[in-house]
């Protein structure tokens, strides 16, 4: 993996058979880039986890002025987190000085997006800018309702998208990243939050970047999202667990800077299976009630035991953020069974998603953009019944 000359700036596209997007996720960064005055200076790299389409044609017969190069992860290390390290190594070798990144699927990647990530790194000199951007109200349940909250109650972070995809680091902070622990999620959906995680106790600068709206492949929670929750949530609780001294010496959250305005775009809308997230909260429920009832207090068992015989499911935040908190802590004590007991937490964040349909039927983004923000103030509220405990 040499790199034979010095850049400037590295733009990576994690990829994994995204024939139909990369294309065009290409050619807006080239795009971006070529308006550099020193773009020659400049890579777009295909980070692919070993795609079976034409992926990699694809992106290696799309007309640009940048040079281009795949890297592909070798058999048996696949999964998001490591093709990101393959990018992150390479960006070193490459003595890059901006690394952008910028999932495969998405269709509403622009060059001024492409532009406010670069520019946030290399001319206002922050290390790390996330994405904001709006998203329809069901989009992004494992972030609206978990790691969210997390970030602002317990990290004491607004940061809203701290598993968004789309981001900008400095080459200080990748290093940095590659020096940490990597738990064995963080190299497959938990690499998110891994990054975001530890940009934030190691002190780095962060900001946030105005991307107006993402219009990406979109993913119904009730069928498609549990191997990513429990990559994403194991990767966050492990942090949690680890770092109690300093998740103590924070006590207010810190407003993130906000690039490129405050404006956001209109959300991408899609269907969700309203029935179906209930269905996952009633039979995960009585799939997973021992290891629940060993997991949380007996009053609070007793009460979601009591939604499924009665047959109405209602979570809300202030009760779900004492519910996540003591998953944490259960995690801990039971680290060692740490699968089993993700998968029983499964159908809880399933009954907080249906709960937060029903809370928000009637609701237009902002207003369901409010009760977002007060569950992560409720969190917030809570976090010392957390780090007393742990």
């Amino acid at each position: 993996m040499q790199a034979h000359q010095n850049f400037d700036i590295v733009a990576g596209i994690p990829s994994f058979n995204n024939q139909n997007t990369i294309s065009f996720v290409t050619k807006q960064i080239s795009t971006a880039l070529e308006s550099y005055s020193n773009h020659s200076k400049s890579m777009i790299i295909d980070c692919d986890g070993g795609s079976t389409d034409n992926t990699i044609q694809k992106f290696l017969s799309t007309k640009s002025k940048i040079k281009k190069r795949v890297l592909i992860s070798r058999p048996g290390t696949t999964g998001k987190g490591n093709v990101l390290k393959l990018l992150f190594r390479y960006s070193q070798l490459a003595k890059a000085n901006t690394i952008i990144v910028n999932d495969a699927d998405l269709r509403s990647i622009t060059p001024r997006w492409v532009k406010l990530q670069a520019d946030s790194i290399s001319k206002k000199g922050y290390d790390y800018a996330a994405p904001i951007y709006s998203r329809y109200k069901y989009d992004g349940t494992i972030t609206k309702h978990i790691c969210y909250p997390l970030m602002y109650g317990l990290f004491c972070k607004d940061i809203r998208q701290p598993i968004g995809g789309d981001f900008a680091l400095s080459s200080k902070l990748s290093n940095h990243w590659l020096k940490c622990n990597w738990p064995v999620n963080a190299r497959l959906f938990g690499v998110d939050i891994f990054m975001t995680a530890n940009a934030i106790l190691g002190g780095y600068k962060i900001c946030q970047v105005n991307l107006k709206s993402k219009v990406h492949d979109v993913k119904d929670p009730a069928k498609t999202l549990s191997p990513m929750f429990r990559q994403v949530i194991s990767t966050l609780f492990k942090i949690i667990i680890s770092n109690p001294d300093k998740l103590k010496n924070l006590n207010s959250v810190d407003e993130l800077p906000i690039i490129g305005g405050r404006g956001l775009g209109k959300p991408q809308s899609f269907e969700i299976d309203e029935e179906a997230n209930k269905d996952r909260f009633l039979k995960g429920f009585l799939r997973r009630k021992e290891v629940i009832k060993n997991c949380i207090p007996d009053e609070d068992y007793t009460k979601l035991r009591n939604m499924v015989v009665y047959d109405k499911i209602y979570i809300p935040s202030e009760w779900w953020a004492k519910l996540v908190y003591d998953y944490i802590l259960a995690f801990k004590k039971y680290e060692s069974r740490s699968s089993t007991i993700l998968k029983s937490f499964i159908p809880l964040w399933f009954g907080r998603i249906y709960t937060f349909i029903n809370e928000t039927k009637n609701m237009g983004t902002k207003q369901a953009e409010a009760l977002v923000k007060k569950e992560a103030e409720e969190f917030f509220k809570k976090r010392d019944y957390l780090l007393d405990q742990l």
